[in-house]
């Protein structure tokens, strides 16, 4: 029963298709701290009339542990990896790069804090949430293919 509770509520969640937009990624936007690129469909910064999103100031904590990096001792904030916005660390990805980083993702080593890292388990792989991790693994590749192939009726024997 809990099962199928747990199934039927994670089924009601959509699948987000917002991302961060690639007008955004350039040298210029990031040095200016500024991207508000006009969406197609009517035209107005962040697709605001049609009520898609907004453009709005980003407002970092200075705190050493702040919400943005939450892992004590391990704070990428000074290491200064973006070089003040003229190295823009994006990189055009297909759908099998995207997948092969989920799946990594999923299985890499377990962050404790303080620097901790558990390597005992593998949570996608040596815990209960084997299937259920992995069935919706292959329904969202099967999706994929299916809009890339224009075939609604190609599944994926599981």
């Amino acid at each position: 029963m809990f099962l199928a509770v747990l199934c039927c509520l994670l089924w009601s969640f959509p699948i987000s298709s917002g991302h961060f937009p690639r007008a955004c990624a350039s040298s210029e936007n990031l040095l200016a701290k500024e991207c508000c690129p006009p969406w197609k469909g009517d035209g107005s910064p962040c697709g605001r009339l049609s009520g898609r999103g907004s453009c709005q100031d980003v407002h970092l904590s200075n705190a050493p542990s702040g919400p943005q990096f939450p892992f004590r001792g391990v704070d990428d904030r000074t290491s200064d990896q973006m070089k003040n916005g003229s190295m823009p660390m994006f990189a055009d990805i297909n759908i099998y790069d995207l997948f092969v980083w989920m799946h990594y993702y999923v299985s890499r080593d377990t962050l404790l804090g303080r620097s901790e890292v558990w390597t005992d388990i593998d949570f996608a792989h040596e815990a209960p949430g084997f299937l259920p991790w992995h069935r919706l693994f292959l329904l969202l590749w099967e999706q994929e293919i299916q809009e890339l192939t224009g075939d609604e009726n190609f599944a994926v024997p599981y």
